[in-house]
């Protein structure tokens, strides 16, 4: 499966909107213990606009976090080749 690094995507590149780590709870993902979460919106806001806040959100560890968007940014491209 590809990864933003072999896609030459620098995910450190994109705009954080809010850091609650440590104040929020646990992740989300099923067995996760981690309260280092970050707020993971499922209609990104670049993509969405302000509309984002209307679609769903999850809290999630900075590892699952970042996981989310390895892949998907895979997935974008590979949808776009088709």
């Amino acid at each position: 499966m590809p990864t933003a690094e072999r896609l030459g995507v620098d995910i450190r590149n994109l705009p954080v909107i809010g850091d609650f780590r440590g104040q929020l709870g646990r992740c989300s993902v099923k067995g996760c213990e981690s309260e280092a979460v970050e707020d993971h919106h499922f209609a990104p806001q670049a993509l969405f606009g302000t509309a984002a806040d209307e679609w769903p959100r999850a809290l999630l560890c900075v590892n699952h976090h970042t996981e989310w968007h390895q892949r998907i940014a895979g997935q974008e491209v590979k949808r776009h080749l088709i």
